[in-house]
């Protein structure tokens, strides 16, 4: 099912904010986002881990905090937080 995928205001500030002051992610952290996007637009119902309130998906360095609307095929970002570093076999991707 394909979705069309918005961002809640906070959310974009939340993105600015965390490649402002992570200056050596930069390019993680915009690659991240654009995948995490892209991934949110095929089935987002399905991908993710459901929490009480959002969904979220681990995109590293990102977690997308995220709401979804089957009916209407619409997802919202809600929120970008950033990652803690992989301990080990290199950055995780989706969930």
């Amino acid at each position: 099912m394909r979705f069309d995928v918005g961002w809640l205001e906070e959310a974009y500030d939340d993105l600015a904010n965390l490649w402002t002051v992570h200056v050596g992610l930069r390019r993680e952290i915009n690659e991240a986002s654009n995948r995490a996007e892209e991934e949110l637009k095929r089935d987002a119902h399905l991908k993710g881990t459901p929490t009480d309130n959002y969904r979220t998906l681990r995109v590293w360095p990102l977690l997308v905090l995220y709401t979804v609307i089957v009916d209407d095929a619409k997802v919202q970002i809600v929120q970008y937080r950033l990652l803690e570093p992989p301990t080990s076999g290199g950055p995780a991707s989706g969930e």
